[in-house]
């Protein structure tokens, strides 16, 4: 049997086009996305486990317009289906129409749409290996938050409450704030950071459309790499719920360009490693193919960068 979900009219802000003025200025553009499946297993269970999360979805389908950039509406519905696609469990054709309305065109019009196909094959967690888990299996996650625009602290706080909120989501420790400098080379605001402990049962790429969407709620724009931020959350980790998220070995491994596991770059940003070490003591961390304490990583990291040191906020 073959259902139907419909998400229909979705907006969100971006700045698509091949001209300089879509890139700087931006406008509105609106999604349209049909699943086709047999979701008939949610119509006699009740349990959201066993359909798509259509929440999910207009999350992921939002960052991606508002956070990401092409030339063309093409390559960002292609980029919508394919993303859709991989998170989703259940076998289903995904098709997204991007609506374009306020395309640069010299005439009268009313809409410019394209639209494009992908197929989910109902595998969504296979990119992590060695995981043994499924969308309806609970998985660990230790997240890294920052900020440096509009009161960090603030967009940090607002950002635990709303991770706690997210359906099927729970946080279960935090560290305490941390002043730090940027990396990267652009000149902005000192980053307040801090770190996370979630337990989630739901999909890692579904964990990571959630993330995106609280991070485009609170108004982030990735306009530069290393630029300022409003809101920045990362997964530096994710293991199953049954293994030990302190233990490099229990860890998810993904070599998906959209979710790389663990975050390749955690063991060289003390702004990562300080808050992290605060909360788990006991958490090592693979360096140059050798387990170390995240503590002493973090401890190394600001020894051979000076420029790394972080200060704990009161």
């Amino acid at each position: 049997m073959t259902h139907e979900i419909h998400l229909r009219g979705l907006r969100a802000y971006g700045h698509h086009g091949v001209f300089d003025f879509e890139k700087t200025d931006g406008q509105e553009f609106s999604v349209d996305v049909r699943l086709s499946g047999d979701f008939s297993r949610a119509a006699s269970t009740d349990r959201l486990e066993d359909t798509v999360d259509y929440g999910a979805v207009a999350d992921l389908a939002a960052s991606i317009v508002s956070t990401e950039r092409y030339d063309l509406i093409e390559a960002l519905a292609a980029r919508i289906a394919d993303a859709i696609a991989g998170t989703i469990a259940i076998p289903c054709r995904v098709e997204v129409t991007v609506h374009k309305p306020s395309a640069p065109i010299a005439h009268d019009f009313t809409d410019v749409t394209v639209r494009a196909e992908a197929v989910s094959s109902g595998m969504a967690c296979e990119d992590a290996q060695g995981s043994g888990t499924s969308s309806d299996q609970p998985i660990t996650a230790v997240l890294s938050l920052g900020a440096n625009q509009d009161n960090p602290r603030g967009q940090l706080e607002d950002a635990l409450r709303a991770i706690d909120r997210l359906p099927r989501v729970r946080v279960v420790q935090t560290s305490g704030f941390y002043s730090t400098a940027p990396v990267g080379g652009v000149e902005q605001d000192d980053f307040v950071n801090c770190a996370a402990v979630i337990e989630a049962d739901c999909s890692p790429r579904e964990l990571l459309a959630s993330l995106q969407g609280i991070e485009v709620a609170q108004g982030r724009v990735r306009e530069v790499r290393w630029g300022p931020r409003t809101l920045d959350i990362d997964i530096v980790r994710l293991a199953a719920a049954d293994k030990d998220i302190d233990s490099p070995e229990a860890q998810i491994l993904s070599d998906d360009p959209v979710l790389t596991l663990p975050h390749p770059r955690a063991h060289e940003r003390a702004f990562v490693l300080v808050p992290w070490a605060e909360m788990r003591p006991e958490a090592k961390i693979s360096v140059k193919r050798e387990d170390i304490p995240v503590s002493a990583a973090g401890e190394r990291v600001q020894t051979a960068d000076p420029a790394q040191t972080v200060r704990r906020l009161d």
